[in-house]
Parts: structure tokens; sequence; C-alpha cells
């Protein structure tokens, strides 16, 4: 077996933090005063050989959002900040062996040693939990939960595409999310706490290019397939419910897997009948789920500080690998 596994590290502080202590708003405070020197495993590319289960650290990604920025989302969020707190997102393995990875504010492309060739930020981007490129890298489908909508945007920042959630289920904004958008031109900026209501979009890929978009929603815990092949896009299939869901994955007619971050739990679902096949306990805070070679998927058990692969003939764990911090996302290479 000549897997590799490349896995983003989602907060820096967590791995060497109890959990109560991130809600003291000491700790954020303390951090926000030291953030300009908070790199580290945060910002980090981590690979796991599969066959010896080494973990090793690859390269660190460089901050390259304007400092200005970062102080002013600062100052907005107060303590409960998390430009201070958060660490690096999804991350996409290209074939010409590039890497494409976000932070919550950007989205980089690299070489696999760490080189920048591209990045992108944007007014609109808040929060952003996942930057999944097209088949040629052309364009980057962004879930960004700071402006509850999904956009397609190219390198530039140009916007190609915008799915405002909201609109496919008739919901309307509440007055004070009204008001912080008319207040915060610049949603990076904004509270985060007041960006996040219904529909909190936290992954979205190409199911089919140009077609169908894959969304997983946090709240109200829905997994859904936006049709955009028409002028006006809409829900063409939807799945719950999944608390607080994270990184699903589809395979058509054949299986829906969800991380249901919640309840702890990874599961496979008829995708037909929408019932479950097998789930997995004690994933603690699992934040994406990809579908491998014979007959497994490899999730990310956050709280656990590990990689596990689950059988599905069975929901049982199989291998497993422990990481040096919370894991967000996992990026495949290689083969069996």
């Amino acid at each position: 077996m000549n897997r590799k596994y490349l896995v983003t590290i989602d907060r820096e502080e967590w791995s060497s933090a109890r959990r109560w202590e991130f809600w003291k708003p000491e700790w954020h405070i303390e951090r926000g005063r030291k953030f300009e020197k908070i790199q580290g495993i945060g910002r980090t590319i981590f690979e796991v050989d599969r066959s010896s289960g080494e973990c090793r650290a690859l390269f660190q990604l460089p901050q390259l959002l304007d400092p200005k920025v970062l102080r002013e989302s600062w100052n907005e969020q107060s303590a409960w900040t998390k430009s201070i707190t958060r660490g690096l997102r999804a991350i996409t393995p290209l074939a010409d062996g590039s890497l494409v990875i976000n932070d919550i504010f950007g989205v980089y492309h690299t070489t696999r040693e760490g080189k920048v060739l591209n990045y992108v930020t944007s007014e609109r981007f808040a929060d952003v939990h996942c930057a999944t490129p097209n088949k040629d890298n052309s364009r980057l489908i962004v879930a960004s939960t700071g402006t509850v909508e999904v956009l397609e945007v190219d390198w530039s920042g140009l916007v190609h595409r915008e799915i405002h959630l909201p609109d496919l289920f008739q919901l309307p904004i509440s007055p004070r999310v009204e008001h912080e958008f008319a207040a915060h031109p610049d949603r990076r900026c904004m509270r985060l706490d007041h960006s996040r209501e219904l529909l909190h979009a936290n992954w979205a890929e190409w199911l089919a290019e140009g077609k169908s978009i894959l969304v997983s929603c946090h709240q109200p815990g829905l997994v859904l397939v936006i049709d955009v092949a028409s002028d006006k896009p809409h829900v063409a299939k939807q799945w719950g419910y999944f608390p607080q869901c994270h990184g699903p994955s589809l395979l058509p007619d054949e299986a829906l897997f969800v991380s249901v971050s919640k309840t702890d739990e990874v599961v496979e679902v008829d995708p037909a009948s929408g019932r479950r096949r097998w789930t997995t306990r004690n994933m603690g805070f699992s934040k994406r789920v990809t579908p491998l070679s014979g007959h497994r998927v490899l999730a990310c058990d956050c709280n656990g500080k590990r990689l596990v692969e689950i059988d599905r003939s069975n929901g049982k764990i199989v291998w497993e690998c422990s990481l040096p911090g919370l894991p967000y996302a996992v990026g495949i290479e290689g083969n069996d």
C-alpha cells in the first residue's frame, strides 16, 4: 500500500489545552495579544504514511492576510475571535502534485514543498470552512459561514456564481444579521457569533461540475444536493437530521457518508431511503469523512486527535493513527 494522507490541523491551542479552558474569555484575550506570533502546528501540513503510520510535518503555510484585517477582526469579534484560534481547514491534492488549502479568510495554491503559487481572499470570505477546486483548478467552490452563501470564485477573487442559502428555503435573514451585514462591508471583520443562524454551510464541493454541488449545513443538520444547471439554483435532494454535520461524501446511487459532530458519530446512509446502514460512535467532533478503495472510509476524529479507517461492512474501526493536533480535513495521495 503506497497511500499517504495530508492532514490539516484546525486549532493549535486545543492540542495543548483542556477544552474547558477554551470557553474562558481570558484564554482568548491572551492569545489575541500574541496573534502575530502564533503560527506553529495550526498552520502546518502533516503527512501520514499509511504503511508505517509515521506522521511528519511537511511545511508551514504563511499567513498572507493583511495584518490590518487581522487586527480589525480581533477588535470586532472581542474575546471570542476565531481569527486567532483557528488553524487550517480543507486540503485538496491536485493531479500535478500541488495543493489547494484554505484557512478561515483565504485560499492558497501551493507546491508540495509549501511555495505559494496563488492566493485569494475577499471581503466576502468570513469563516471559510472549505474551498474546493474544480477539475482544472481555475475556480473554487467556497463555503463561507459568515455570509450564509456558497460562492464560485476564480483565483482573482471574481465571483462567477453565488448561492444564497436562505433563498433556497425562503428563510428571512434576521434584523440583527442584516444590521451586521450593513455595518461590515468587509465580512471578515464581522462578529462571527452574529453571522451564524440557520443554514450555516461548512462544506461545499462539485458533485458534477457545472451541474450540482454537495453541501452540508451544520445548522439545521442537512446534507444537500443543489442543482445549479438551470438559471435558478434549487435543492434537488436533501438528507437529515444530522445535527452539526460536517464534510460529507456522496457516491450517487451507492452511499452517503456524514460526520455528525453533535453526536460524535460517523454514519453511512442509503441515499435512496435516507436510512442509516451503520454508525461509528466516539468520533469526537469529526469534521470530514472520505471513501477509500477496499470498501473503507477515512474519517478525522477531531477531539481524539487521530485519523481512522472504518470498514463499510460493519462500521468498525480497522486502522488508526495519532496526530499532533486536532484534524480538520485530509487529502489523499498515492494508491493501494
